[in-house]
Parts: structure tokens; C-alpha cells; sequence
């Protein structure tokens, strides 16, 4: 082997030097989930550049082709100890498992056993020889095939993990400047040279990538150890807060100072109805005026002052300034909003939060409803139940007494035959209300606990059919006709089953007739892909006064005890995603429930 001297192979050299150094540095200390994989880096750089050096130092083609081989190895494997010290430094050490890595390193394995082969096997190089260029030899290859699967593939890894760490790095450059340049310029050294160097840009003959690889990793190793960032949770703090904000459930925009939209998440998006590229960069009050609205609401009554959001009048109220109330996807939510200011190395603007309290609003207006029913309920019956007992206590005064009351006397000891008889029947009838009432009350309860029912599968022909059947043993015994397909399934909530039994029975009760009639039908609707179940019976109808109650959300007071069991109908239908609608005439009443549909199983 003969030898030729070059300044260039100093550099190569010292680059060399420098890698393995800082890699062992970095071992040694207390490197934390990422320090391993830079420092793995930062060593096959280091001996990427030795090799580099080894082949301008040799003047013959098998020096030079020994140098390039063993230089492959390093090649071939820094792509994956990249990408694996990036996701691990992006808080992803969970993608990196042994079977993960194996993976990773079949095609730099291959691709070391192709170069060691080439050129006599033309995997990887067909030809090789020596070219003399300004007096220096040079090594001159043509590739083969299997060259541009490793470009390939190590350009896609190399891409892959620049983007994970130079996103980072972006993210915290405005509250962390120094160290988050310093990575971003870690990440573009080496891709820049290797650029120029494609480009033709570099001295002919001299790749620059191998020690712009070192210093970029340097660069990183120092920002990474000075500032604590190899221990993990420190590293993905961007990447948690930016991931945090897009997954969360509550609608976050930000707004300059100037009341433009910056930034939507999809939560915010859908809360105001639009695409979230159409509303970036559009003022906030065009976007969504009623929740631009509301958040003045909130900046007037925190007299905060501060950010325009268009012109208009404030809504609100002093309870609740910030309350809106908006149509998703066909379903009624209620949001609350608040703004924060924010100002960071001369960036100002505010953050307007929705969050979503539509459950928090259907409870509260569940447990309102049911309070004043059972208020309602509970007076009534006690009321019957002192009444009687009064009468009976009247009765047991004079049966101790011996006496025996007028015909025309006491109207209430007449009325019940003298000897209480009426009286104990109307008590324990009462009594048989206040049980029905406490089970109803039970099944209330359960729609009312957000963790007390759970979405199901059902085949709602088949349950409407089997609880139409139970009517047979009720007395009086009514007609019942049900209209149904084979099957007809639905997505609802477990307790749907109450919905229909409640149908039914308020169906035979509530019918003047001594054969009461019940029809039900069931229709599925392709079209929408619902299933609808109605339920028609022939009594007197739900009073209007009543249904008004149901169509105005439950804020108007109660006057018909019958209300509770409909009220229960409403609130599992809407667990189930649902609705009810009623239809009253002089035949009588049909209520329909419709539900979504629901594939049947396979």
C-alpha cells in the first residue's frame, strides 16, 4: 500500500478524534434515554471520517477500496443510530424496542455484505478503479443496483429524524433561543454539507458531510448536556405541549394582538363550525362571531381590557358571561369560554379556551327536573295519605267511644262507609305510587350517573317484541299489534330497555278504554341509517301543557306527575345519541324513538 499526503485528510482526521472523544465523554456521563443512541452517533461519525481519511491517504485502488469498505460500515449504520436517538429524544423510547432495532438494521446489514462483495459481486459497485485528478489519485466507482436502496433508505431515516428534533428545537426557540438554535443548527450542518456536496458545490473529490456530522453532533451533545435535555421529559416538553393542545378536548385558538386566528386545534375547530385552515389567519370576529362575542363578554366583565374582537354588542350575563351555546354535528353543546393573555419575547396575543360543560348542563338540568317532580309528586301523595289518616283517626275515636256517626254527618266518615274501609285502600294505593315513584326515581339515577351506562349493541326489534309479549299478563289485558323486520339493530345505551317498557306501560295505563290498544311499529331508514320504534295507544293523549314542558328543555315548572317515566324516555335516548318526538291527537298518542343504527354482528 502506498501513501499520498493531503491537507484535507487533517481534517478528516481531527474530525475523527473529535467524534470518538465526545462519544466516549457522553458514555461515561450519566447520558439518560437519549445519550446512548448520540453518543452511538457520534462514534460511527467519528470512524465514518477515519475512513475518509484512510482512502484520500492511499495513492493505490486496494487501499482505497479497503478504506471505503470498512468506511460502509460506519455509513451504513449511523442512519438508525440517528433516527433511534431522535425518537428517543422526541419522549418515543417506547418505538424502540430489540425487535424494532433488528428491523431497523437489515438494510444497513445487507448493505455492508453488498459493498464487501462489490465490485467483484456488482451489488454495489460494478467497476472501481483509480483516477488521477491536479496530481492526486482519487477513487473513481460506478455504482450498482444496490446503491440507491441505500440511499435510499439511509436518506429516510436521516430525513426522518432531522424532522423529529428540528421540530422540537423550533418549538422551544422562543423561550429557550441558545439551546434550541444550537440543535437546529445541529440538525442542518451535516444535511447542508451533504447537500453542497451533491450539488457539486464542495471541492472536487472532498465530501464535507463526515466532519459537519461531528460538528453537528457536538453541537447537540453540548446543548443536550448543558441544559439537562438527555433525561427525556425536559427534551419532549414541546413536543408534550404541542400534542396535549392538539389532542385535547377542549377548544384552543390563539389570536394576535389584532384579533387575528393564529392557531385552532380541531377541538376548536369543531365547536365553531368551521375548517381549520380556513380559519387561520382570518380575524376572529369573521370566524365565529358568537364565540367572538362571548369572549369579549369575558374581557369586559374580568376588566381586563386589551384585545378587539370586532365590533358588536357583549353577551353574557354577570353569572355566566362566557356561556355559548352551539349546534355540532346536528347535536345542542354548551361551551364555556375564557381568554388568557399571553406575551413572550415581544409576541403578545390571547388564548381563547372552549370548553365543553354540555354534560355538566344536561345534569344540572336533569337533577332540576327531577327535584321538581319529585316535589310535586311527593306533596300530592303525602297530601292523600294525611287526609285518609285523618279519617281513619276519626274512625278509631268513635269505634273506642262507642259511637255511631250520622248519616248526614261527618261527608268523610259517610264516603267511606263508616269503617274506614276507602281509607285504607286509598293509602295503600298511594303507597303503591310512592314505590312505583322510588324505582323510576332508581332508573332515573342511573341515566343521571355519567359512569352508570355504557353504549351497546342491540337488536331493538327483537326487545320491543319480547316486552310487547310481558303486556299479556297486565290487567287489563290490551291489544297489541307490533309492525317489525326480522331484526333491526341499534347503537343505545344499556338502560333502553326502560325506554320501551315505559312506552308501554304508560300506554296501557294511561288508556279511558276497558281493551286498551297499543300499536307498535318498527321502520328502518336507510337513508340516514336510523332505526325509528313508535309506540301509538288510544288514550286521551299527553296533555299539551306537558309536552310544552318536554319541547322547552325541562326550564319551565311541572304540573303532571305522569312526567317522570316520559322524562326517563328522553334523557336514555339522548345517552344513546338519539331523539324523541311526540304526536298527539284525538286517536291518542304516538311516541317515536329513533336511534342510530347499527351493522348486526357477523
Amino acid at each position: 500500500m502506498t501513501w499520498q499526503l493531503q491537507p484535507i485528510v487533517g481534517l478528516y482526521l481531527v474530525s475523527a478524534v473529535v467524534g470518538v472523544a465526545t462519544a466516549a465523554a457522553l458514555w461515561r456521563r450519566d447520558h439518560g434515554p437519549g445519550g446512548s443512541a448520540l453518543a452511538a452517533t457520534l462514534a460511527l461519525a467519528g470512524g465514518w471520517a477515519l475512513a475518509v481519511a484512510l482512502e484520500h491517504a492511499a495513492a493505490d485502488l486496494a487501499g482505497k477500496l479497503s478504506a471505503v469498505k470498512a468506511g460502509y460500515v460506519f455509513v451504513a449504520l449511523l442512519p438508525v443510530a440517528w433516527v433511534v436517538f431522535a425518537w428517543r429524544f422526541t419522549a418515543r423510547p417506547d418505538r424502540i424496542d430489540r425487535r424494532t432495532l433488528a428491523g431497523l438494521s437489515v438494510v444497513p446489514a445487507l448493505t455492508v455484505a453488498a459493498v464487501w462483495l462489490s465490485p467483484e459481486v456488482p451489488l454495489f459497485w460494478r467497476d472501481a478503479g483509480v483516477r488521477v485528478v491536479a496530481g492526486t489519485a482519487t477513487l473513481d466507482t460506478t455504482y450498482g443496483p444496490w446503491f440507491a436502496v441505500h440511499a435510499a433508505y439511509s436518506y429516510l431515516l436521516l430525513v426522518a429524524g432531522g424532522i423529529a428534533i428540528g421540530r422540537t428545537a423550533v418549538l422551544t426557540i422562543d423561550t429557550h433561543p441558545i439551546r434550541g438554535s444550537a440543535v437546529l443548527a445541529g440538525v442542518l450542518a451535516p444535511a447542508v454539507s451533504n447537500a453542497l456536496f451533491l450539488l457539486g458545490a464542495a471541492p472536487a473529490g472532498v465530501d464535507p458531510t463526515p466532519p459537519a456530522t461531528v460538528a453537528g453532533g457536538v453541537l447537540l451533545a453540548v446543548a443536550f448536556v448543558r441544559h439537562d435535555l438527555l433525561d427525556g421529559p425536559t427534551a419532549a416538553r414541546a413536543f408534550a405541549r404541542d400534542t396535549a393542545v392538539t389532542e385535547s378536548m377542549e377548544g384552543v385558538l390563539v389570536l394576535t394582538d389584532d384579533g387575528v386566528v393564529t392557531d385552532c386545534n380541531p377541538a376548536a375547530a369543531a365547536a365553531i363550525g368551521v375548517d381549520r385552515d380556513e380559519a387561520l389567519g382570518r380575524p376572529f370576529e369573521g370566524v365565529a362571531p358568537g364565540v367572538a362575542e362571548a369572549a369579549r363578554a369575558v374581557v369586559d366583565h374580568d376588566g381586563s381590557g386589551g384585545i378587539a374582537f370586532g365590533g358588536g354588542r357583549s353577551v353574557g350575563s354577570a353569572d355566566s358571561p362566557g356561556r355559548i351555546t352551539r349546534s355540532v354535528d346536528g347535536d345542542k353543546r354548551h361551551y364555556d369560554v375564557s381568554v388568557s393573555d399571553f406575551s413572550r419575547r415581544g409576541l403578545s396575543g390571547r388564548i381563547v379556551t372552549l370548553r365543553d360543560v354540555t354534560d355538566r348542563h344536561r345534569h344540572r338540568r336533569r337533577v332540576g327536573v327531577l327535584n321538581r317532580i319529585l316535589r310535586h309528586d311527593l306533596r300530592n301523595e303525602m297530601n292523600v295519605v294525611m287526609g285518609y289518616a285523618e279519617v281513619l283517626e276519626s274512625e278509631l275515636d268513635r269505634a273506642r267511644d262507642g259511637t255511631v256517626p250520622p248519616a248526614d254527618g261527618d261527608p268523610g266518615v259517610a264516603a267511606n262507609g263508616g269503617d274506614g274501609t276507602e281509607a285504607v285502600e286509598r293509602i295503600r294505593e298511594s303507597a303503591d305510587e310512592l314505590l312505583d315513584l322510588s324505582d323510576t326515581v332508581r332508573e332515573v339515577g342511573a341515566t343521571l350517573d355519567a359512569e352508570g351506562s355504557t353504549t351497546t349493541r342491540l337488536d331493538v326489534a327483537a326487545l320491543v317484541r319480547t316486552q310487547a309479549d310481558g303486556l299479556e299478563f297486565r290487567s287489563p289485558t290490551p291489544r297489541v299489534t307490533v309492525d317489525s323486520p326480522d331484526e333491526a339493530w341499534v347503537t343505545a345505551s344499556d338502560l333502553i330497555d326502560a325506554v320501551f317498557e315505559n312506552l308501554l306501560e304508560n300506554a296501557v295505563e294511561h288508556s279511558h278504554r276497558e281493551t286498551p290498544s297499543v300499536d307498535v311499529t318498527v321502520a328502518v331508514d336507510d337513508a340516514d341509517g336510523t332505526v325509528a320504534v313508535t309506540v301509538a295507544d288510544d288514550g286521551p293523549g299527553i296533555p299539551q301543557q306537558e309536552l310544552a314542558t318536554f319541547r322547552a328543555d325541562g326550564e319551565t315548572a311541572l304540573t303532571h306527575s305522569s312526567g317522570l317515566g316520559l322524562w326517563l324516555v328522553i334523557w336514555i335516548v339522548e345517552e344513546s345519541g338519539g331523539e324523541v318526538t311526540f304526536d298527539v291527537d284525538e286517536t291518542g298518542t304516538a311516541v317515536t324513538v329513533r336511534l342510530p343504527g347499527a351493522e348486526p354482528p357477523s
